[in-house]
């Protein structure tokens, strides 16, 4: 991304990930710079054992509520690091949180793009 021309990211201001019975979520609120304009964005990952109850969304903050901008299909196509962790993966803690990581900074990156077109 170039300069402030389409806005960038700036430093993360919380992150979640827990396990629920059969899921891993994730949660990142992060801030986002266009010229003056500042904003918030959160990124949600619900990764449940079934592929149809999973869900990937990031919203922004208007200053009363969270809007949605951006939804993705939990497919290997469009979430390729998130769609292979399991909650199984208790032993491997380190690479499901690398993976939902990923996937969280590309759809913030798109989400940008989509607020921030110019």
């Amino acid at each position: 991304m170039s300069g402030n021309l389409k806005g960038r990211l700036t430093d993360h201001v919380t992150e979640r990930i827990w396990k629920g019975r059969q899921s891993l979520n994730y949660e990142r609120v992060t801030g986002y710079e266009k010229g003056m304009e500042e904003g918030r964005l959160r990124v949600r990952i619900h990764r449940d054992s079934y592929d149809f109850q999973c869900s990937a969304r990031v919203e922004r903050w208007t200053r009363q509520e969270w809007v949605e901008v951006l939804t993705r299909p939990f497919t290997r196509e469009y979430m390729p690091n998130a769609y292979g962790v399991s909650h199984h993966d208790r032993e491997r803690k380190s690479t499901y949180e690398s993976a939902l990581r990923l996937d969280a900074q590309d759809m913030l990156r798109e989400a940008l793009l989509i607020i921030a077109p110019y």
